[in-house]
């Protein structure tokens, strides 16, 4: 079962890492209220969904 739970980890990781990219090029191109909300959309996508997943109770 664990196993399974640290699986589920990476496409949640490359989920953020993606958004994180998207809003690094955001930032290049002088958007810079997109890059925050871009930036704060890719930390909720990778926090709220481990935590769900790895400390939530049973």
């Amino acid at each position: 079962m664990w196993f399974l739970k640290y699986l589920l980890l990476f496409p949640i990781l490359w989920v953020g890492l993606y958004t994180f990219f998207f809003g690094r090029w955001c930032l290049k191109q002088k958007n810079l209220l997109g890059a925050i909300f871009v930036f704060m959309l890719a930390s909720a996508s990778v926090v709220i969904p481990t935590y769900l997943l790895l400390f939530r109770p049973q």
